[in-house]
């Protein structure tokens, strides 16, 4: 998909944020945009800027937790402008809390936004995409978090983001297997000068019980944000999400201080595979060859 003009992106999590980035960059190229946002006041906002540039706007509200919604999303974007060419699954939340506080209620919510989402989002958007027949790209948002977990206190996130990249290798070699013209990219940010998931509690559902949390988890929020402060611009990520699009790139780090964070934990990995092919199952090494 090299050129962008005439093609309409349905951006989930669009009212702010990375979701909104993207799609003032894809309207700049003449890109048309539909916005899914369970926040109605901010896709209002997010659309009079947007239609302020010149660009063709569609919002609609959104709980991508919801399967009906999700469709119903489909359907309002076909029905106005006859075809979509990107989904970006990007809607996303986080419980901060450890392990031990985290009630059911913390977890479905996260689950259902972050990787029922994504599902959601595949699931109905890919039948329309193989019946287009035409070239189409998924770009799903996990994060540097979901390839690196281990951060204390985000264990809602971590998991559910981890979950974005099992799913979307799946989706990507069984689209690449069958030579279709659908591409993924999975969109791993880590700095950036957006705060909108910090504060995901906002949208927590209103009969959630609220848990007290654990020591430390405040420092660590205050330490997150802090950096994300004075992250990368989010319309740097924008870019360089719109030119993974049009390479067909499977992996998107908009950050270069990704790199040794994750060349440290392939190290790790590496270290303990050799030293595993090493032993026995007894735990005696293993004799020389």
């Amino acid at each position: 998909m090299e050129d962008l003009r005439d093609k309409v992106a349905v951006i989930t999590g669009g009212g702010s944020g990375i979701g909104l980035a993207i799609a003032r960059a894809f309207a700049a190229q003449g890109g048309r945009v539909v916005l899914a946002d369970i926040d109605d006041a901010a896709l209002a906002q997010a659309a009079a800027t947007l239609i302020a540039s010149g660009a063709e706007v569609l919002t609609v509200h959104t709980d991508v937790s919801v399967l009906a919604e999700v469709e119903a999303l489909a359907v309002a974007a076909g029905e106005r402008f006859g075809h979509v060419d990107l989904v970006v699954n990007n809607a996303g939340v986080i419980a901060w809390n450890s392990v031990s506080r985290l009630t059911i209620e913390d977890w479905r919510w996260v689950v259902g936004v972050n990787l029922w989402g994504v599902i959601h989002g595949v699931h109905v958007f890919l039948p329309i995409f193989e019946a287009q027949g035409t070239p189409a790209h998924f770009v799903n948002v996990s994060s540097v978090g979901g390839v690196l977990a281990e951060t204390p206190f985000m264990a809602t996130y971590g998991a559910t983001k981890s979950a974005v990249v099992g799913l979307s290798l799946a989706l990507d070699s069984e689209l690449r297997l069958g030579g279709s013209p659908i591409g993924v990219s999975i969109l791993c940010p880590s700095n950036t000068a957006s705060t909108y998931v910090i504060d995901a509690e906002r949208n927590r559902p209103a009969d959630a019980p609220v848990v007290a949390r654990a020591h430390g988890v405040d420092q660590l929020v205050a330490a997150v944000r802090d950096v994300v402060d004075h992250g990368q611009p989010v319309g740097v990520l924008a870019a360089r999400v719109l030119d993974a699009v049009k390479a067909n790139r499977l992996w998107v780090f908009p950050h270069p201080d990704s790199q040794p964070m994750i060349q440290a934990r392939l190290d790790l990995l590496g270290s303990v595979v050799a030293e595993a092919g090493a032993q026995t199952i007894d735990g005696n090494a293993a004799p020389s060859s």
